[in-house]
């Protein structure tokens, strides 16, 4: 398991407005419906291809699990090997200041599965860990860089 603890300096409303466009953006990549981010909610689901750590590619099912506005967004990708779980939970410290826990969890089909999944987390938390700390904090650079306006993500700033 990944867990991720950072201090950001942008409201919740904000941080969370441009999670549910970058969800909303992967839903018409995935699909080619264009959905807008109001129409997320606890149980959405759809259909993408991702690649896994070696390269090779796989239908995903992804269920949003968990949709509450500004505090939580939490979703699920069913592949043939189990379930990759990730997490964002907000905490409103002040105004323009908030607590984001990200964490990532893998639940295995079979026993193999989750001793592999031990071994590879073991050998890639800490990139893995980097790797959100750096997400987190664009996604602080983004919001910042455009005012904190609510509503701003664009197809570049998403990717």
């Amino acid at each position: 398991m990944v867990e991720v603890n950072e201090k950001l300096y942008v409201s919740a409303e904000a941080f969370f407005t441009q999670l549910a466009e970058s969800v909303a953006y992967d839903v018409c990549e995935a699909t080619g419906k264009k959905i807008r981010p109001k129409q997320l909610h606890k149980g959405y689901s759809y259909h993408k291809k991702l690649k896994n750590k070696v390269g090779r590619k796989g239908d995903v099912k992804v269920v949003i699990t968990e949709f509450s506005i500004p505090t939580s967004y939490c979703a699920e990708f069913h592949s043939y090997g189990g379930v990759n779980k990730l997490g964002y939970h907000i905490e409103k410290i002040d105004t323009d200041c908030i607590g984001v826990t990200y964490m990532e969890d893998f639940i295995g089909n079979t026993k193999m599965a989750n001793m592999n999944f031990r071994i590879m987390n073991a050998i890639y938390k800490n990139r893995a860990k980097k790797k959100a700390r750096r997400m987190l904090r664009a996604m602080e650079t983004y919001i910042k860089e455009n005012g904190n306006k609510v509503g701003t993500a664009t197809k570049e700033s998403v990717k």
